[in-house]
C-alpha cells in the first residue's frame, strides 16, 4: 500500500518541476524579446530630428510672411473703419499780412489748418489760386504737400509765400486743401491801390510813375527829381525783381543805377 503513494508523489513532483521549468523558459523568452514600440522609435528618431531641424526656419518664415500680409491687408481696412467711425473734418483759413496793398508792393500768404475730428487729417496737397493779371509769384510755391495734421498748424512752415501786386484792382485769392477723404477751401478778397504821385512828369521834372522794361520783364518805376539833376526812387518788375533807383539827368539823357533789394 505504501509504494503506490511514493510513485504518485514522485510523478507529481516531476510534473510540477517540468511545469515550473517551462514557465521559466517562457518568461526568459518574453523578457529577452525587445518591445516593438522601441524598435519603431529608434527607426523614426533620425527622421523626426531631421524634420525638426529643417522645418523650423521654413515654418518661421511662413509665419512672418502671413503676419506681414495680414498687417498690410488690415492697414487700409483699419483706416476705412476709423474714417467711418470718426469722419475727417477740418477748416482752412487764408490769412494775409495786409488786405490792401499798393501797386508794386508784396503781400505774404499763410494758411491755418484746423482738424475738427478726433481722427488726424490725412496728408494732402495745397493749391493756391490767384489772378495772374494782378499778381505775380514773388517767392514760394503755389502747389505743395501738406503733412498729416492732428492739431492746428500754420502753412507753409518753411518758405514764405509772397505775391507781388502788378496792377491796381480788386481780386480774389483762394486756397484748396485736398486729402484722401475731403476737400477744404477758403477765399479772400484783396485790394490793390495805384501808387499816388503828387506831380506829373514833365520834360524839366521827371518826378512821377514811369513804365519800365528790363529785358523781357515789365514793370514800373516811381522816381522823384530833386533840383535840376538828382533823381531817386524805386522800381518793380513782373518777374518779382524790385529795388531802388539812384540817378541823375543832364537835360538830354537820364542815367540811373538800379540796386535790387530782397
Amino acid at each position: 500500500m505504501g509504494h503506490p503513494q511514493r510513485n504518485i508523489s514522485a510523478k507529481f513532483s516531476t510534473i510540477r518541476w517540468q511545469a515550473m521549468n517551462d514557465g521559466a523558459q517562457d518568461s526568459k523568452k518574453i523578457i529577452s524579446q525587445p518591445p516593438a514600440t522601441d524598435s519603431h522609435a529608434r527607426s523614426l528618431g533620425p527622421l523626426i530630428k531631421f524634420l525638426g531641424e529643417n522645418l523650423k526656419p521654413i515654418i518661421a518664415s511662413l509665419a512672418i510672411g502671413v503676419a506681414s500680409t495680414i498687417g498690410v491687408l488690415l492697414s487700409p481696412v483699419r483706416d476705412v473703419i476709423q474714417h467711418h467711425l470718426w469722419r475727417e473734418k477740418a477748416s482752412i483759413l487764408l490769412s494775409t499780412s495786409v488786405d490792401r496793398v499798393q501797386e508794386g508792393s508784396s503781400v505774404a500768404l499763410r494758411f491755418i489748418v484746423t482738424p475738427l475730428s478726433p481722427r488726424p487729417l490725412d496728408p494732402g496737397v495745397i493749391t493756391i489760386t490767384f489772378d495772374h493779371s494782378f499778381w505775380t509769384l514773388n517767392s514760394g510755391d503755389i502747389l505743395f504737400d501738406s503733412p498729416a495734421i492732428s492739431s492746428p498748424v500754420i502753412l507753409p512752415d518753411k518758405v514764405s509765400l509772397d505775391l507781388l501786386a502788378i496792377k491796381p484792382g480788386t481780386t480774389v485769392g483762394s486756397v484748396d486743401l485736398q486729402t484722401r477723404y475731403g476737400t477744404y477751401r477758403d477765399e479772400k478778397r484783396l485790394y490793390i491801390d495805384p501808387v499816388q504821385i503828387g506831380e506829373d512828369a514833365t520834360r524839366s521834372n521827371f518826378t512821377g510813375m514811369w513804365t519800365l522794361q528790363i529785358g523781357n520783364s515789365h514793370g514800373k518805376m516811381e522816381i522823384r527829381q530833386s533840383g535840376h539833376t538828382d533823381i531817386a526812387g524805386s522800381y518793380y518788375l513782373d518777374d518779382g525783381d524790385k529795388g531802388v533807383i539812384d540817378g541823375w539827368r543832364d537835360g538830354v539823357s537820364f542815367y540811373a543805377t538800379i540796386k535790387e533789394q530782397p
